[in-house]
């Protein structure tokens, strides 16, 4: 996943602080098997990603915290690059691209942000 270009883990040191990963989801498409089929198959290829990319930012928090343990607050955050690009090209109709756009953000609350056990921000752009 990291090979293809599908999750890009940012630098974990920095200015903010913060754990961050890129989703790409138009990676994720292309390492399909059969490619684009439908919704749920992205969100099938995406549910089967999620605990990986939660490993990712767990690691990248707990390097965070040794490196600065007086603040334990460090946040994370999941971008989803390209995201209304995408939404836009894959869905003619407004009410397609709001439906998946809530279960996608359903799938990454229910398999990232609850299980994290650190606060998760979820930025789709």
């Amino acid at each position: 996943m990291l090979a293809e270009g599908i999750v890009v883990a940012l630098p974990a040191k920095g200015l903010f602080s913060m754990a961050a990963v890129l989703v790409n989801i138009s990676s994720l498409i292309e390492n399909l098997a059969d490619g684009w089929t439908s919704e749920f198959a992205l969100c099938g290829a995406f549910g089967q990603l999620a605990p990986a990319v939660l490993e990712i930012l767990r690691c990248q928090r707990e390097e965070l915290v040794r490196l600065s343990p007086e603040d334990a607050s460090h946040a994370a955050l999941l971008v989803f690059p390209g995201f209304h690009l995408f939404l836009e090209n894959r869905f003619s109709q407004e009410e397609e691209r709001e439906s998946f756009q809530r279960t996608l953000c359903g799938l990454v609350e229910e398999r990232i942000v609850k299980d994290a056990g650190f606060p998760v921000s979820v930025y789709c752009k």
